[in-house]
Protein backbone atom coordinates (compact mmCIF):
# COMPACT_ATOMS: atom_id res chain seq x y z
CA UNK A 1 0.00 0.00 0.00
CA UNK A 2 0.94 3.71 -0.29
CA UNK A 3 0.93 4.25 2.85
CA UNK A 4 4.00 2.16 3.68
CA UNK A 5 4.61 -1.19 5.64
CA UNK A 6 1.83 -1.88 8.61
CA UNK A 7 2.89 -2.36 12.00
CA UNK A 8 1.03 -4.75 14.35
CA UNK A 9 2.07 -5.69 17.91
CA UNK A 10 2.51 -9.34 19.42
CA UNK A 11 -1.29 -9.59 19.50
CA UNK A 12 -2.28 -8.71 15.60
CA UNK A 13 -3.65 -4.76 16.37
CA UNK A 14 -2.34 -1.92 14.16
CA UNK A 15 0.35 0.06 15.63
CA UNK A 16 1.32 2.18 12.60
CA UNK A 17 2.46 2.28 9.29
CA UNK A 18 6.09 1.95 8.93
CA UNK A 19 8.36 3.21 6.07
CA UNK A 20 5.78 5.07 3.16
CA UNK A 21 7.45 7.13 0.57
CA UNK A 22 7.16 10.60 -0.05
CA UNK A 23 4.67 12.24 -2.33
CA UNK A 24 6.35 13.53 -6.04
CA UNK A 25 5.96 17.28 -6.24
CA UNK A 26 7.01 19.40 -9.63
CA UNK A 27 6.83 22.54 -10.58
CA UNK A 28 4.29 22.19 -12.44
CA UNK A 29 2.52 21.59 -9.13
CA UNK A 30 3.23 24.13 -7.53
CA UNK A 31 1.98 26.40 -10.82
CA UNK A 32 -1.02 24.97 -9.85
CA UNK A 33 -1.43 26.12 -6.36
CA UNK A 34 -0.60 29.19 -7.09
CA UNK A 35 -3.15 29.76 -10.10
CA UNK A 36 -6.06 27.46 -9.83
CA UNK A 37 -8.62 28.09 -7.44
CA UNK A 38 -9.89 26.46 -4.89
CA UNK A 39 -12.62 24.29 -6.63
CA UNK A 40 -10.02 23.69 -9.51
CA UNK A 41 -7.59 22.26 -7.13
CA UNK A 42 -9.67 19.87 -5.34
CA UNK A 43 -10.83 18.04 -8.80
CA UNK A 44 -7.33 17.53 -9.58
CA UNK A 45 -6.68 13.57 -8.75
CA UNK A 46 -4.94 13.09 -5.40
CA UNK A 47 -1.00 12.73 -5.72
CA UNK A 48 -0.27 9.43 -4.01
CA UNK A 49 3.22 8.20 -3.02
CA UNK A 50 4.74 4.96 -4.51
CA UNK A 51 3.51 1.76 -3.43
CA UNK A 52 6.02 -0.75 -1.47
CA UNK A 53 5.71 -3.71 -3.54
CA UNK A 54 8.33 -5.89 -1.79
CA UNK A 55 9.93 -6.25 1.39
CA UNK A 56 13.01 -8.58 3.00
CA UNK A 57 14.59 -7.99 6.78
CA UNK A 58 17.93 -8.75 7.42
CA UNK A 59 19.89 -10.93 10.01
CA UNK A 60 20.44 -7.66 11.87
CA UNK A 61 16.88 -6.28 11.83
CA UNK A 62 17.24 -3.98 9.33
CA UNK A 63 14.00 -3.33 6.69
CA UNK A 64 14.22 -3.26 3.26
CA UNK A 65 11.64 -1.98 0.55
CA UNK A 66 11.33 -1.60 -2.65
CA UNK A 67 9.18 0.76 -4.80
CA UNK A 68 8.23 0.86 -8.39
CA UNK A 69 7.91 3.54 -10.51
CA UNK A 70 9.79 6.32 -8.26
CA UNK A 71 12.82 8.51 -9.58
CA UNK A 72 15.05 8.06 -6.67
CA UNK A 73 15.38 6.19 -3.44
CA UNK A 74 13.46 3.11 -4.91
CA UNK A 75 15.16 1.02 -2.01
CA UNK A 76 15.36 2.04 1.09
CA UNK A 77 17.06 0.33 4.61
CA UNK A 78 15.04 0.75 7.59
CA UNK A 79 16.34 1.01 11.05
CA UNK A 80 14.40 0.24 13.98
CA UNK A 81 13.80 4.29 14.53
CA UNK A 82 12.34 3.85 11.17
CA UNK A 83 15.23 6.02 9.45
CA UNK A 84 16.50 5.35 5.88
CA UNK A 85 19.83 4.10 6.47
CA UNK A 86 20.68 3.91 2.86
CA UNK A 87 19.46 8.26 2.10
CA UNK A 88 22.68 9.79 0.65
CA UNK A 89 24.75 12.01 3.25
CA UNK A 90 23.09 10.49 6.02
CA UNK A 91 20.73 11.51 8.51
CA UNK A 92 22.36 14.27 10.47
CA UNK A 93 23.35 15.88 6.68
CA UNK A 94 20.97 19.43 5.84
CA UNK A 95 18.40 18.51 3.74
CA UNK A 96 19.77 21.09 1.17
CA UNK A 97 22.91 19.05 0.77
CA UNK A 98 21.50 15.42 0.86
CA UNK A 99 21.59 13.78 -3.08
CA UNK A 100 18.77 11.24 -4.03
CA UNK A 101 19.98 7.92 -4.03
CA UNK A 102 19.26 5.79 -7.39
CA UNK A 103 19.20 2.12 -8.01
CA UNK A 104 18.24 0.18 -10.85
CA UNK A 105 20.89 0.18 -13.87
CA UNK A 106 20.17 0.30 -17.31
CA UNK A 107 22.29 -1.72 -19.44
CA UNK A 108 23.40 -1.18 -22.99
CA UNK A 109 21.20 -2.62 -24.55
CA UNK A 110 18.05 -1.02 -22.83
CA UNK A 111 16.17 1.72 -24.27
CA UNK A 112 17.55 5.62 -22.16
CA UNK A 113 14.84 7.67 -20.51
CA UNK A 114 12.32 5.15 -18.58
CA UNK A 115 12.77 4.68 -14.60
CA UNK A 116 13.94 0.73 -13.77
CA UNK A 117 11.25 -1.01 -11.81
CA UNK A 118 12.32 -2.40 -9.46
CA UNK A 119 10.34 -5.66 -8.25
CA UNK A 120 11.54 -7.79 -5.94
CA UNK A 121 15.03 -7.29 -3.27
CA UNK A 122 16.97 -9.95 -1.32
CA UNK A 123 19.61 -9.59 1.68
CA UNK A 124 22.68 -11.81 1.98
CA UNK A 125 24.20 -12.66 5.31
CA UNK A 126 27.49 -9.81 4.84
CA UNK A 127 25.03 -7.32 4.03
CA UNK A 128 24.74 -7.21 0.53
CA UNK A 129 21.11 -6.47 -1.76
CA UNK A 130 19.93 -7.57 -4.66
CA UNK A 131 17.47 -5.76 -6.82
CA UNK A 132 15.03 -7.23 -10.10
CA UNK A 133 14.41 -4.35 -12.35
CA UNK A 134 11.29 -5.61 -14.44
CA UNK A 135 11.54 -3.06 -17.23
CA UNK A 136 15.27 -3.84 -18.23
CA UNK A 137 15.40 -7.50 -16.83
CA UNK A 138 18.63 -6.57 -15.20
CA UNK A 139 19.50 -8.15 -11.49
CA UNK A 140 21.88 -5.60 -9.65
CA UNK A 141 23.56 -6.26 -6.78
CA UNK A 142 24.76 -3.30 -3.88
CA UNK A 143 26.56 -3.44 -1.07
CA UNK A 144 25.80 -2.91 2.57
CA UNK A 145 25.86 0.71 1.98
CA UNK A 146 24.20 1.04 -1.45
CA UNK A 147 27.32 1.03 -3.77
CA UNK A 148 26.94 -0.63 -6.77
CA UNK A 149 28.68 -3.86 -6.95
CA UNK A 150 27.62 -5.39 -10.55
CA UNK A 151 24.62 -6.09 -12.70
CA UNK A 152 23.40 -8.28 -14.95
CA UNK A 153 20.68 -9.17 -17.33
CA UNK A 154 19.69 -10.52 -20.86
CA UNK A 155 19.03 -8.38 -24.20
CA UNK A 156 16.31 -11.29 -24.46
CA UNK A 157 16.69 -12.01 -27.42
CA UNK A 158 13.68 -13.94 -29.38
CA UNK A 159 13.63 -17.85 -29.87
CA UNK A 160 16.53 -17.77 -28.18
CA UNK A 161 16.83 -20.38 -24.94
CA UNK A 162 20.10 -20.83 -23.14
CA UNK A 163 20.67 -22.17 -20.02
CA UNK A 164 21.95 -20.22 -17.21
CA UNK A 165 20.70 -16.84 -18.84
CA UNK A 166 17.99 -15.18 -17.26
CA UNK A 167 15.36 -13.79 -19.48
CA UNK A 168 12.68 -12.30 -17.34
CA UNK A 169 13.46 -12.61 -13.16
CA UNK A 170 10.53 -12.14 -11.63
CA UNK A 171 12.01 -12.81 -7.96
CA UNK A 172 15.24 -13.18 -5.97
CA UNK A 173 15.90 -15.04 -2.96
CA UNK A 174 19.45 -15.48 -0.71
CA UNK A 175 19.99 -18.96 1.09
CA UNK A 176 21.66 -19.24 4.57
CA UNK A 177 24.73 -20.76 2.50
CA UNK A 178 24.25 -17.51 0.06
CA UNK A 179 23.16 -19.28 -2.83
CA UNK A 180 21.20 -16.35 -4.66
CA UNK A 181 17.78 -17.92 -6.12
CA UNK A 182 16.29 -16.08 -9.25
CA UNK A 183 12.70 -17.25 -10.41
CA UNK A 184 12.49 -16.74 -14.59
CA UNK A 185 8.83 -16.20 -15.45
CA UNK A 186 9.65 -16.84 -19.18
CA UNK A 187 11.92 -20.06 -19.30
CA UNK A 188 9.61 -21.16 -15.80
CA UNK A 189 13.16 -22.46 -14.16
CA UNK A 190 15.06 -21.17 -10.64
Amino acid sequence: AFQGLLQLDPEGNYQSFFGSNKVQFSLFDSFKRAVYTREMYQRELSKLPGAVVNTAIDSNGFIYTVTKEIGSEQVKKFNIAGLNQLEAGGEFTPAAKKKKRTFGENAWWAPHGALPQLQDISVDADGNLTVIDALYNTISQYDADGNLLFFWGSDDLAGTTKLGLVKTPAAIATTANGDLLVLDSVNSLV
